[in-house]
């Protein structure tokens, strides 16, 4: 069978080469090879995006670990909300000291002194408290507690420093109408 096809295409050979096809079927084929081309362009340029975006993001990771501190491990430089904590508590304790002092320096009795210290004493027992409950379960909201404790301290001794204000604005009054 297949010699009688070599056959038949051998014998009518010219035939076969006068017809060609239409310019018609020509474009037909040039639109098919242009869509996956069109696609093969799509794909490339995906790829491309994809590359950059890996190049991107490897960058910006090794630029954030070279600008830390090289004596501090990548791992434990994950670890700052302890150093949050810390740092929170060194600046409350700091304004509480300040606040203290004031009061302290004060022109007021010594027993209004002594209500005012023993606030803040209860307060610091409180803490204290916190304290070592936290060095047992090391839950956050015993953190939350703690920072709590130290925003109410500060809220106490402002009432108390507009307390000793408002004394010494009406003793002020009191000395300019005499």
């Amino acid at each position: 069978m297949a010699d009688q096809l070599e056959k038949y295409i051998n014998e009518h050979r010219s035939e076969f080469d006068a017809e060609s096809p239409s310019s018609e079927a020509w474009k037909n084929i040039r639109d098919g090879l242009g869509d996956e081309r069109a696609n093969m362009n799509t794909a490339w340029y995906w790829k491309a995006a994809a590359v950059m975006l890996l190049m991107l993001s490897t960058y910006l990771i090794v630029d954030k670990v070279s600008q830390s501190d090289s004596t501090t491990p990548f791992i434990a430089q994950l670890e700052e909300p302890e150093d949050e904590f810390v740092m929170a508590e060194d600046y409350y304790f700091s304004v509480i000291n300040q606040k203290i002092v004031e009061i302290q320096e004060s022109e007021l009795s010594p027993e209004i002194k002594k209500d005012f210290t023993q606030e803040i004493q209860r307060l610091d027992e409180m803490y204290s408290e916190l304290q070592l409950e936290y060095q047992q379960v090391q839950d956050e909201k015993i953190k939350d507690a703690m920072i709590l404790n130290l925003q109410l301290r500060i809220n106490l001794l402002n009432e108390q420093l507009n307390i000793i204000r408002n004394i010494k604005t009406i003793k002020e009054d009191e000395n300019t109408s005499a």
